[in-house]
């Protein structure tokens, strides 16, 4: 299981199903999360690749073994770059963040993906795209800010890959924040990209063992940009009702259509509990 901060899971238009063309747009939009106001930058769109490597990273910093607790005062160089290229801004000075040290083919063998020699280079460059996402975000009832980017990371001679996450995702990971847990397993099992992008989402909405009913076209925002023309959503919604909802009966989840409707079951957790999430903001 990996436990992904619910606010960066619910950001809508944060990580995207896109073609090759639509990922050199820079990405600006604000949307409400609660009572916080949420602003995000970023130098490009980010797809469903970078979202893959983005729950590798978190699985790999919800394992004890791997995952370093670091607060502001800490001594190592290192760190303290990290934290400087992080950006942290306001409140977020305060948090802690979480570092993990890994490499480009570890993370490949978290998503069980064939190691080959495209991969370093596919993983710096979904790390970049990850590295240059920055948030500005404001509580409306504190009326405290919050600034960082997702994540910040640099790449030794070695091969070795150091990661800083921000301080919202490691305070999920400790169980501070508001979380979503997700079957890294079952993510592997999904071979559509819209499919794993969907399934993050249904993940933070429907808790373990319970039922909860979608109109299609708000599934279909979810995993594609909305501004199109009237027979790409057709054939979008198309493809969600034939091929993306159908790999969800294959990971034991229910699927049930009534005309725009669809029901959406969520299997109980392995363990046997009932609830995904807790209460927080």
């Amino acid at each position: 299981m990996v436990r992904i901060d619910h606010m960066h899971l619910l950001l809508r238009r944060l990580f995207r199903s896109v073609s090759k063309h639509e990922m050199e747009k820079r990405m600006h939009f604000i949307e409400n999360y609660g009572h916080l106001e949420i602003e995000v930058r970023g130098f490009c769109q980010l797809s469903v690749f970078d979202f893959k490597i983005f729950q590798a990273i978190l699985l790999l910093s919800c394992q004890k073994r791997r995952g370093t607790l670091v607060k502001e005062q800490a001594t190592s160089e290192r760190y303290h770059l990290l934290r400087m290229n992080l950006k942290l801004k306001d409140e977020s000075v305060k948090d802690i963040s979480c570092a993990i040290e890994t490499s480009a083919y570890e993370l490949a063998h978290v998503l069980s993906k064939q190691r080959h020699g495209k991969w370093p280079g596919m993983v710096l460059n979904s790390l970049k795209n990850l590295t240059g996402v920055a948030f500005h975000i404001k509580d409306t009832n504190s009326r405290k800010t919050y600034g960082f980017n997702i994540l910040s990371y640099s790449n030794e001679d070695n091969g070795r890959i150091q990661i800083l996450i921000n301080p919202f995702l490691a305070l999920a990971i400790l169980g501070k924040r508001n979380y979503t847990k997700i079957d890294i397993n079952e993510s592997r099992q999904l071979e559509s990209e819209p499919a794993c992008l969907l399934h993050s989402y249904l993940c933070a909405v429907i808790n373990p063992g319970k039922t909860r009913s979608f109109l299609l076209t708000t599934l279909m925002n979810y995993v594609w940009d909305e501004d199109k023309s009237p027979a790409v959503v057709r054939k979008r919604l198309s493809r969600l009702v034939k091929d993306v909802l159908p790999c969800f009966e294959r990971i034991n989840w229910n699927v049930r259509f009534e005309n725009d409707v669809v029901f959406i079951g969520r299997p109980e957790r392995r363990d046997g509990t009932a609830q995904g999430q807790i209460e927080g903001g």
